[in-house]
C-alpha cells in the first residue's frame, strides 16, 4: 500500500507513506521510486529510524531505536553505523566516538553506568586497542591496550598520589605448550584464558595461528583456522542458539563462500561479506519448502533472482526482500503473470 506523490514515471516522488508485505511502515522522502531524504521507517519487530536516507539505504544523519531499548544517534553510511555517534546501550553504558562497519573503531569515549568509569581512547573492530586511557573511581590506567586489556607501556596512577610505571601483558590464567626462544607461544598449545574461555591449537609469535578451537564461555564454539588472532580461512562457528556457520572467515568476520544453518533449521548457502549475506547465494525455507536463489545486498534479497514456492514461482527483479521492478510469476497450472511489480 502507497499513498503519497509520484513522478510522471508512476514512480514514488516526495513525500509518501508505504505500508510493506513485510509489515514494515516507511513515511517520508522519495526520489525516483527510492526512499531518499528525510524520513521515519516502523520495523515489524518494534525497531525504528527516523534520518536521512539515499538511494533506500540509511545514509547521513539518524537515529536507530533497537526492540532491546539501546539506540544509536549519529552518522550512518549505506545502512552501515559510520562516522562519529553516540550508541547508549541497555544497560545504560554509552559510547561516543567514531564508528567503522557498524563496529567502535577510532577514537572514542566509553562510559559504564554501574561503576562510574570510563575508557577514552583508540578502538580498533569493537576493541579497545593501541593508546588511551581506563578512568576508575580512585585510579586511572593511561597507555597501551589490546584486546580490551592494559597491554604494553602504561602507567597507574593512583589518587592517592603514588603512580606504578610498567610495561604489562595480558593475564591469562594459564598456559601450557610451546615456545619460541623469545618465549612466545609458538607451536601447540592450551590456553584458559582469564574471562573463562578456552583455546587449543596453534600459535605463532605469540598469537592464535592456524588451526584451532576456541570454546567461549557462552557456549559458543568455534573450529577452524586463525591468523594472527583472528579467524580467518576456513571454520565453523557453533552459536548458542543452536545455529551454526561454516565457511570461509576474513579478520573475524564472515566473508566468502558458507552455509549459516538457522536454529528453525532453514539454510542460507552462498556468498558472505561483513557477516552479511551478500553476493550470489540460495535460501532454503524448512517450514514450507520455498527457497530463494539469488542475489543479496547487505543481509537483503536485492536485484536479480527467483523466489520458488510449493506451486508458483517469481523470476525478476527484488528489492528489500520483495519483488521490485520487472518480473513474472509462473504458477503449476501453466499461466504466467508478467508486470513490473511495486513494494
Amino acid at each position: 500500500e502507497y499513498e503519497g506523490e509520484r513522478n510522471e514515471a508512476g514512480e514514488r516522488h516526495g513525500g509518501g507513506r508505504a505500508v510493506l508485505a513485510s509489515g514494515d511502515i516507511y513515511q517520508g522522502q522519495y526520489k525516483n521510486g527510492k526512499r531518499h531524504g528525510k524520513g521515519t521507517y516502523h520495523f515489524k519487530n518494534s525497531s525504528r529510524y527516523v534520518g536521512d536516507y539515499q538511494q533506500n539505504l540509511k545514509h547521513g544523519e539518524g537515529i536507530f531505536y533497537y526492540p532491546d531499548g539501546s539506540r544509536y544517534e549519529g552518522s550512518w553510511v549505506k545502512d552501515m553505523r559510520e562516522g562519529h555517534g553516540v550508541y547508549t546501550y541497555p544497560n545504560g553504558d554509552t559510547y561516543e566516538g567514531e564508528w567503522l562497519n557498524h563496529m567502535r573503531h577510532g577514537q572514542g569515549v566509553y562510559h559504564y553506568t554501574t561503576t562510574g568509569s570510563q575508557y577514552r581512547g583508540s578502538w580498533v573492530d569493537g576493541k579497545m586497542e593501541l593508546g588511551g586511557e581506563y578512568i576508575h573511581s580512585n585510579h586511572r590506567y593511561k597507555g597501551n591496550f589490546s584486546n580490551n586489556n592494559p597491554c604494553g607501556s602504561g602507567k597507574f596512577v593512583f589518587d592517592i598520589g603514588c603512580e606504578q610505571h610498567g610495561e604489562y601483558q595480558q593475564i591469562q590464567q594459564e598456559y601450557e605448550g610451546e615456545r619460541n626462544e623469545a618465549d612466545e607461544r609458538h607451536g601447540v598449545g592450551r590456553a584458559v584464558l582469564a574471562n573463562g574461555d578456552i583455546y587449543q591449537g596453534h600459535y605463532e609469535y605469540g598469537k592464535r595461528h592456524g588451526q584451532g578451537t576456541y570454546r567461549f564461555k557462552n557456549g559458543s564454539r568455534y573450529v577452524g583456522n586463525y591468523q594472527e588472532n583472528l579467524k580467518n580461512g576456513e571454520g565453523i562457528f557453533y552459536y548458542p542458539d543452536g545455529s551454526r556457520y561454516e565457511g570461509s572467515w576474513v579478520k573475524d568476520m564472515r566473508e566468502g563462500h558458507g552455509v549459516y544453518t538457522y536454529p528453525n533449521g532453514d539454510t542460507y548457502e552462498g556468498e558472505w561479506l561483513n557477516h552479511l549475506r551478500h553476493g550470489q547465494g540460495v535460501y532454503h525455507y524448512h517450514a514450507t519448502g520455498s527457497q530463494y536463489n539469488g542475489s543479496w545486498v547487505d543481509g537483503k534479497m536485492e536485484l536479480g533472482g527467483e523466489y520458488i514456492h510449493s506451486n508458483h514461482r517469481y523470476k525478476g527483479n527484488f528489492s528489500n526482500n520483495n519483488p521490485c521492478g520487472p518480473g513474472k510469476f509462473v504458477f503449476d497450472i501453466g499461466c504466467e503473470q508478467h508486470g513490473e511489480y511495486q513494494q
